[in-house]
């Protein structure tokens, strides 16, 4: 049986030794305690943990939610349910919101609340045995080129989006692992070769390159709100990471990608780079070259300029602007400027976390195709390039 690494956090060390003598003393489990919030903290600075159970109320009433917090700032791919005894409907809300794995009353009429607690943990284990590594699979193929750079040919094991160890065989992986008894039910483990990835995507379609992994998630919700669901299936829509292993974009990162391919692969897919309005052309990494696969566009200008506001965002702030910085997800700052007798109003909008925006968007918001009208000129670039690959292929 696979070792469950467990991080239990409550203030009464009575309830800890009663959690662990009564419902956890058994070899497959592997626990590790904390009393605060802060030496939880200093715990997840040392191990990897599959699941991380929290106290709701401790030094402070919402100490559950700070640790869900910090899980969730991290990207820790732990499952956290909170415990608590006074729960209220907000905050089972808020708790599922923010996205705990399970919000369980101590305080329960029938049954025992530990009971109850190890179920969720097995439930928690069984998500995390199908869907646990899908983050950090997805992160390799976000970082493809910069990790073919450092591990090309190595398999490596990720955890948290991060490469903890690497391996010429997937053996010498799990030996490391186990030998560091770290969660290996939780661990991504691959081989880091981009001729396999293009591999798995079939060559009938057309790979779209764009800036980040948010440009990613827009462009498919544009397109299925947009009913291009068949334009969709003709597309592979990724991105490359950059260089130093974060999720991210942008256009340096984007010519280094297409560098990569230009340079080191043959590419039997087209491959279409797209990069934002805001790029001019003389900065475009083919300087004027045309090659037989690889092509490289601009987005067309977002037919509303939102001062302070680059890239692919820009779309839909026409339609979603004022909801926008209601909810906080926009920072409006006003700048007043005297001319003579006259003020002058200069507005100026700023994004505060992309990928807290892009969540809201793509997963929270009840969206509609108008919302996402001004895409249809970034579909009609990605339509064209699609005909220009059916008709070159016959």
């Amino acid at each position: 049986m696979k070792k469950i690494h467990i991080l239990l956090v409550d203030d009464e060390q009575e309830n800890l030794d009663l959690l662990v003598e009564l419902y956890l003393d058994a070899p497959h489990y592997v626990i590790k305690t904390a009393q605060s919030v802060e030496e939880a903290n200093e715990q997840l600075d040392k191990h990897f943990f599959d699941v991380i159970v929290a106290d709701m109320r401790m030094d402070d009433d919402d100490d559950g939610f700070r640790i869900l917090k910090e899980v969730q700032d991290r990207s820790i791919t732990s499952n956290v349910i909170i415990l608590t005894v006074n729960d209220t409907v907000e905050d089972c809300r808020r708790a599922f919101k923010e996205g705990a794995w399970d919000y369980i009353q101590k305080n329960v009429e029938n049954g025992s609340p530990f009971k109850m607690l190890i179920k969720s943990i097995a439930d928690a284990m069984d998500y995390v045995e199908k869907w646990g590594s899908h983050k950090d699979k997805q992160w390799v193929e976000n970082n493809m080129a910069s990790l073919v750079e450092t591990h090309r040919g190595e398999y490596v094991a990720v955890i948290n989006r991060s490469v903890v160890t690497s391996a010429d065989t997937r053996h010498e992986v799990e030996t490391w692992l186990k030998e560091r008894q770290l969660p290996l039910v939780l661990t991504y483990i691959t081989k880091i070769d981009y001729d396999a990835f293009f591999h798995d995507v079939s060559s009938d379609k057309l790979i779209v390159f764009v800036e980040g992994p948010t440009d990613v998630e827009y462009l498919k919700k544009a397109m299925q709100l947009r009913d291009k669901h068949d334009l969709l299936k003709k597309i592979h829509v990724i991105t490359i990471g950059s260089p130093d292993g974060k999720i991210s974009g942008g256009e340096t990162v984007l010519k280094a990608g297409f560098a990569f391919l230009r340079g080191k692969r043959t590419i039997k897919n087209h491959v279409l780079f797209l990069f934002d309005h805001d790029v001019k052309p003389s900065k475009l990494p083919n300087k004027g070259e045309d090659y037989e696969n690889l092509h490289v566009a601009n987005m067309p200008v977002p037919p509303e300029d939102m001062a302070g506001i680059n890239g692919i965002e820009g779309y839909f702030f026409n339609a979603m602007l004022d909801e926008f910085v209601s909810d906080g997800y926009v920072r409006k700052d006003v700048h007043t400027t005297k001319c003579g007798d006259d003020f002058d109003e200069n507005i100026t909008y700023k994004i505060k976390g992309k990928v807290k925006l892009c969540y809201a968007i793509c997963h929270e918001r009840e969206n509609t195709a108008t919302d996402f009208q001004a895409f249809e000129h970034i579909i009609t670039i990605i339509e064209k390039y699609v005909k220009l690959h059916v008709t070159q292929n016959g």
